[in-house]
C-alpha cells in the first residue's frame, strides 16, 4: 500500500501539493517547504468517505500560548515531567522542537507504543492521538492539531519563517531546561542536534494507545446513526435557511449556564457550524455577542480577542474533523438551569420556587439554618432526556409510555457544591476547560426516605458509574438500582440546583495554612482540623468564607486538637519553668525554637520559600524520642494523638501521604537508620528525597486519577511536602543536601542531670502548659503580617551572617541555608518570648534571653561540630575518602604515592591522577557496599573543574606526566582542603 503526504511550499496560503511518503525526506531536503503534514495517509477518497483512509506517523504534540513565551516554556517542561511520571517514558527517544515563534513541537515514534507498526496504517489515527493528548493535558497544549482528512500541516525544521526565525530541534537537556532567553537564542539560525535514542516499546504508552484506539473505534461505529439523528433536527432549519433560536442565543452569549466552560461552548457551536456548512467569517460574526459577554477569569479565554481566536481555531479544527457530529444533549447541558430548547426537540420543565416561609424537613444540624440556605429549586425533569426524574418520593426512570421504574426510594435535596480551594496545586483536571472556574470535588445532599433522614457527602467520582454510587449509598443503608446513564442523569439534576448556591470550599490539609481567598485573592491564615471550621471574621466581611477540611484521598492521621487546650494562665508557670530546664540549653534552644516556628511553616514558605527540618541524633537512651514527643504537645492537647512513625516499618508512599496532609503539626519520624535501609535502596532514596523536597515545600509525588464518565477523564493528584518534619537517628545523617536543610540537634546521656530529669518527669506527667502555649500560637496566626514576618527573619539572618567566620578568600564558612535555619530557630524563640511576656511579664525573660543569646552566633561547640559536618560538600567527602585510600596498603583500591599522587616538597599542593583516583574510589565503594557520590568519571571531573581547592586543572609540569601523558591530572591546595574539612593525603 502506498502512502502520501501533503506539503506547502511558501506558507499556509499556498496550494497543498501531494507526494509519495517515500519521497518525504528528499522533498524536505531539496524543496524546503514551509509546511508538511505531520502524518502520512493512504490516499484521498473520491467519494469523500474518509473512514477508509489510514494514517501512519509519530505521536505529535503542539504547544502554543498566544505570545506568552514564559508560560509555554513552563508548561512544556511540566508536560515532559508528566510523560516521565505517568508513563515512565524515556525522553531521549523523542524529538523536541522550538517552533520559531512562541511554541514547541514534540514527536514520539510509533515504535514506542506499537511493537511492530502495521504497514497498512491505522484508521482515525489523528483522533487516537488526540485522545492520548487529552490524558496528559497541560495548559498551552493545543488539541486542535489532531485533524483528520488530509491531516495537520507541520512546520518544517530549519526553514526560515515569515518572522525571520526558524523552527529548530532541541537536545534533551535543552528541552528539560528551556526558558524564554534560551528559546530566543536558539531560533535565530538553523541547527542540528544528536539523533534520539532508538525507540523501545513502553508498556504504559502501549496501553494508552490501545485504549484510545478502542474508544475512537467505538465512537465511529455509531457515527451513521448520529448523523441521521442530527439531520432529523437540522434539515428543517437548513431548508428554511435559518438557525435554531437556541443556537442563535448561544452565539449571542445568552441563555448559557454560568458554569459552562468557554472551550465546551466553542466546541459545540463549531460542531453545529460544520454540520450546517456555516462559513468561518459568518460564524465569527454571529458569535461576537458570546465573545463580549462570556465571563472568564482564566488566562486562556480571559479577553474577547482570545475567545474569538479560540472560536476560529475550533471552527478550523471541525472543518477537518470527522470525529464529531451534532448532538442535542451536549448543547442542552450548556444552557442555564430551567431553559427550554423546543427548537432542538428538547424540553426542560421546572418546578415552582418554594415560598420563603417554608422550611426544609429534618436534618442533622449540618446546614446553617438561616433563611438564605433554603433548599433551592431542583429541576426534577432536568435529566429527562436520560429517562430520569426525581420527586419527593425518590428517583425514577421512565421505561416506556407512562411506565416508570424506581431507582432509589430516597430523594436528594438541599444540595451544596464543594470546591477544593487548593485544586490548582493539588488536583489538575487535564481535559476540561481551564476557564478559571474551580472544579467541583463533590456535593453534599439531604437524603430523605424510609428510615433515612441525614446529610451525606457524595464525591464527584461516585457519579462516574452506577457501581460507585451504589457502593456509597449502601454504606448509608440506601439501595440504588440505576445504571450508568441514569446515574449521570441524577448528577445533572443535582448540578442544576447547586449552580444557584454559594459553594462550600474545602482544603485538604490540617493545621495552620496560608491560602488564597477564592473570591478576594487575599492571602489569609486558616486553621483547619477534623472539627468544624470557625471563620475568624463575621459574615459580610470580604474574607469570610464557608470552609471545611476535607482530604482528597487519604484522611489525615494528625487529628490536631490544640484548639481544645485550656487558656494559658498562672497554673502553667511552674511547667514552663520546667520546660526551660529539661535538657542542655543549646539543644533546648534549637528544639523549642523549631517547634514554635513550625506553627507558621506555611507563612515562612509563602514569604521566604524555605523551612528547615529538625534532625535529632544521639546514642540510645539519650532521650531523643521522649523529648520530641513531649515538645509535640505544642501542637496537640490529647497525648494519645501525638503520633510517631517508624522509617523502618513505614512505606515511602505512607510517609509521602503523611507529609502532605498537615501544614503545621510536624511529621515525627523515628528509627531513621540509613545503614539498615540500604537493603532497600529505593526506599532510602525516597525518604531522602522527601527530606530534601520538604525544605521548600515542593511536590513529592504524583498519581493518576481516572474519571470514566463522558465529561471528565484523567487528572493528576499531586502531593506536596507541606508538613514540618522532625526525624531521629542514632548517627547523624551526613548527606550534605540533608544536613544543610536541617537544624541539627545532638543529644547525649551526659545531658541528663538529676535536676533536668526531675523537670522532664514533672512536665511529662502534665504537659498541659505546652498545649496552652500552642493554643496561643494558633490564635496569633490571624494577626500575622506576612511582610513583617519575612522582614524579621531576614534581619535575623543578616545579623547571624555577620557572626560567621570567613575563610582566607573572604567567603562564609557556613552555607546560607545553615544560617537561615538558625534564623528560623531564633525567630521561633523570639515569638515564644513575646507570648510569655504578654501573659506573665518578665517571669521567663532571663531564661528565654539565655536561649536566644545561645542562638545569636555560631560560637557554641555543639553547633560547630554539626555545622562543620553539614558544610562538607560531596566533593570534599570524596577527597577525604581518597586521602584515606592513600593510607591503605596492598589493596585493589590503595593509592600509591609518586605513582597515583605526589605531594610537592613544600607540602603546599598535591597532584592527583584523577582517573586512577576515581577507579580506586569506585572499587572501595563496591567493596564496602556504599553508593558512590558521583556516578561517572565525567561527572566527577566536571565537578572538580569548579572546586575551590583545585589550583591547576592541567598540571603540564607534574612529575607524573611521564607515566600518564594523556590522563587528567589536577593540583590541589592542601591548605584549602583543610579549610573545607577534608583529610590530607599521606606524605
Amino acid at each position: 500500500m502506498s502512502f502520501y503526504f501533503y506539503y506547502q511550499r511558501d506558507g499556509k496560503e499556498s496550494a497543498w501539493e501531494l507526494a509519495l511518503s517515500k519521497d518525504r525526506d528528499k522533498i524536505i531536503r531539496e524543496v524546503k517547504p514551509a509546511f508538511h503534514t505531520a502524518l502520512d495517509l493512504s490516499g484521498v477518497p473520491d467519494d469523500g468517505d474518509w473512514s477508509k483512509t489510514r494514517y501512519t506517523g509519530p505521536l505529535y504534540f503542539d504547544f502554543d500560548a498566544d505570545g506568552d513565551l514564559e508560560l509555554v516554556c513552563e508548561q512544556f517542561r511540566n508536560f515532559l515531567g508528566k510523560l516521565v511520571a505517568e508513563y515512565n517514558f524515556d525522553v531521549t527517544q523523542a524529538r523536541f522542537f522550538a517552533s520559531g515563534s512562541k511554541g514547541f513541537h514534540l514527536e514520539i515514534p510509533m515504535e514506542v507504543f506499537i511493537a511492530k507498526p502495521s504497514p497498512q496504517g491505522y484508521p482515525w489515527l489523528p483522533y487516537i492521538y488526540r485522545d492520548i493528548a487529552q490524558k496528559v493535558m497541560v495548559d498551552t497544549l493545543d488539541l486542535n492539531v489532531y485533524t483528520g482528512k488530509r491531516g495537520r500541516q507541520w512546520r518544517t525544521t530549519n526553514v526560515r519563517r515569515e518572522n525571520g526565525k526558524y523552527k529548530v530541534p532541541l537536545s534533551v537537556e535543552e528541552a528539560l531546561s528551556i526558558d524564554p532567553d534560551l528559546y530566543r537564542e536558539l531560533i535565530c539560525a538553523p541547527r542540528e542536534v544528536e539523533e534520539p535514542s532508538p525507540p523501545v516499546i513502553n508498556p504504559q504508552m502501549a496501553m494508552a494507545f490501545d485504549q484510545a484506539k478502542v474508544a475512537v473505534a467505538a465512537s465511529m461505529r455509531h457515527k451513521k446513526k448520529r448523523i441521521e439523528k442530527a439531520n432529523k433536527i437540522l434539515d428543517p432549519w437548513r431548508k428554511a435557511k435559518r438557525h435554531p433560536p437556541t443556537i442563535e442565543k448561544m452565539m449571542a452569549g445568552e441563555g448559557l449556564s454560568r458554569n459552562a466552560g468557554f472551550q465546551n461552548i466553542a466546541l459545540q457551536l463549531s460542531i453545529y457550524a460544520a454540520s450546517v456548512g456555516m462559513p468561518e467569517d459568518e460564524f465569527i460574526q454571529r458569535c461576537q455577542g458570546l465573545c463580549v459577554k462570556h465571563v472568564s477569569d482564566g488566562w486562556r479565554y480571559g479577553t474577547p480577542e482570545r475567545r474569538e481566536t479560540e472560536l476560529r481555531r475550533m471552527w478550523q479544527y471541525m472543518a477537518e474533523n470527522s470525529l464529531y457530529d451534532f448532538e442535542v444533549g451536549p448543547i442542552v447541558r450548556l444552557l442555564a438551569p430551567g431553559a427550554s430548547a423546543p427548537d432542538l426537540g428538547e424540553l426542560r420543565e421546572t418546578t415552582e420556587e418554594p415560598e420563603a416561609s417554608e422550611t426544609s424537613e429534618g436534618g442533622d444540624g449540618d446546614g446553617d439554618g438561616d433563611g438564605e440556605d433554603k433548599d433551592p429549586v431542583i429541576d426534577h425533569h432536568a435529566s429527562f432526556r436520560r429517562g430520569v426524574f426525581m420527586t419527593p418520593d425518590g428517583v425514577f426512570a421512565k421505561v416506556g409510555g407512562e411506565e416508570v421504574r424506581s431507582l432509589c426510594r430516597c430523594s436528594f435535596s438541599q444540595p451544596e457544591i464543594f470546591q477544593n480551594i487548593d485544586g490548582k496545586s493539588t488536583v489538575e483536571e487535564l481535559n476540561n476547560t481551564d476557564d478559571g472556574v474551580p472544579k467541583a470535588s463533590g456535593v453534599r445532599v439531604h437524603l430523605v426516605g424510609p428510615g433515612t433522614n441525614r446529610r451525606i457527602f457524595i464525591p464527584m467520582e461516585a457519579f462516574n458509574s452506577s457501581q460507585r454510587l451504589r457502593q456509597l449509598l449502601t454504606t448509608h443503608l440506601v439501595p440504588y438500582q440505576g445504571n450508568d446513564p441514569e446515574t449521570v442523569g441524577l448528577m445533572d439534576i443535582l448540578m442544576s440546583a447547586v449552580t444557584r448556591r454559594d459553594p462550600v470550599y474545602t482544603f485538604p490539609r490540617e493545621g495552620l495554612s496560608v491560602i488564597t481567598h477564592p473570591v478576594t485573592g487575599s492571602k489569609i491564615y486558616v486553621y483547619l482540623t477534623q472539627d468544624p471550621y470557625k471563620c475568624p471574621v463575621e459574615p459580610g466581611h470580604p474574607n469570610f468564607l464557608h470552609l471545611e477540611y476535607r482530604p482528597e484521598s487519604v484522611t489525615s492521621s494528625y487529628r490536631i486538637d490544640i484548639h481544645k487546650a485550656p487558656k494559658l494562665g498562672p497554673k502553667h508557670v511552674q511547667g514552663l519553668h520546667d520546660l526551660m530546664n529539661i535538657n542542655h540549653p543549646g539543644a533546648l534552644a534549637d528544639m523549642i525554637g523549631w517547634f514554635v516556628a513550625a506553627h507558621y511553616r506555611s507563612a515562612y514558605l509563602h514569604t521566604l520559600r524555605q523551612f528547615p527540618l529538625l534532625q535529632v541524633y544521639g546514642e540510645a537512651g539519650s532521650g531523643k524520642t521522649q523529648t520530641v514527643q513531649l515538645l509535640a504537645h505544642l501542637h496537640w492537647y490529647d497525648p494519645d494523638r501525638v503520633s510517631v512513625k517508624s522509617c523502618l516499618s513505614s512505606t515511602p508512599f505512607a510517609l509521602e501521604v503523611q507529609a502532605s496532609t498537615s501544614a503545621s503539626a510536624p511529621l515525627i519520624l523515628d528509627e531513621y537508620k540509613p545503614r539498615e535501609l540500604k537493603s532497600d535502596m529505593r526506599k532510602l532514596a525516597k525518604i531522602r528525597d522527601l527530606f530534601k523536597m520538604s525544605y521548600n515545600g515542593n511536590e513529592i509525588a504524583e498519581k493518576g486519577h481516572v474519571n470514566k464518565n463522558a465529561e471528565t477523564s484523567l487528572g493528576v493528584v499531586k502531593m506536596k511536602a507541606t508538613a514540618p518534619i522532625v526525624f531521629m537517628c542514632e548517627a547523624a545523617e551526613l548527606e550534605t543536601a540533608i544536613l544543610e536543610r536541617s537544624v541539627v540537634v545532638p543529644l547525649s546521656q551526659a545531658y541528663q542531670t538529676r535536676d533536668r530529669t526531675d523537670a522532664f518527669m514533672r512536665l511529662q506527667s502534665d504537659p498541659e502548659p505546652l498545649s496552652a502555649v500552642g493554643r496561643v500560637l494558633v490564635d496569633l496566626a490571624t494577626l500575622l503580617n506576612f511582610d513583617s514576618l519575612a522582614s524579621e527573619v531576614r534581619q535575623i539572618d543578616r545579623e547571624l551572617a555577620d557572626t560567621v567566620p570567613r575563610d582566607t578568600k573572604g567567603q562564609l564558612m557556613l552555607g546560607r541555608r545553615q544560617i537561615f535555619n538558625r534564623a528560623i530557630v531564633q525567630h521561633g524563640l523570639r515569638t515564644l518570648a513575646l507570648v510569655l511576656e504578654a501573659h506573665f511579664g518578665d517571669e521567663f525573660k532571663e531564661e528565654l534571653d539565655h536561649l536566644i543569646t545561645l542562638r545569636s552566633s555560631f560560637d557554641d561547640l555543639d553547633f560547630r561540630v554539626s555545622a562543620r559536618a553539614g558544610a562538607v560538600s560531596e566533593l570534599t567527602k570524596v577527597m577525604s575518602r581518597l586521602a584515606g585510600l592513600s593510607r591503605t596498603r596492598n589493596m585493589p583500591y590503595s593509592l600509591v604515592i609518586r605513582s597515583d599522587y605526589i605531594v610537592d616538597v613544600d607540602e603546599q599542593t598535591v597532584d592527583v591522577r584523577i582517573e586512577r583516583a576515581y577507579d580506586a574510589y569506585r572499587l572501595y565503594c563496591n567493596s564496602m557496599g556504599d553508593v558512590p557520590l558521583f556516578d561517572s568519571l565525567e561527572s566527577f571531573v566536571n565537578a572538580l573543574r569548579v572546586y575551590s581547592a583545585v589550583v591547576d586543572q592541567s598540571c603540564t609540569d607534574s612529575p607524573m606526566r611521564n607515566k600518564a601523558p594523556d590522563e587528567v591530572i589536577m593540583r590541589f591546595s592542601i591548605s584549602r582542603l583543610r579549610e573545607l574539612g577534608a583529610n590530607i593525603f599521606s606524605f
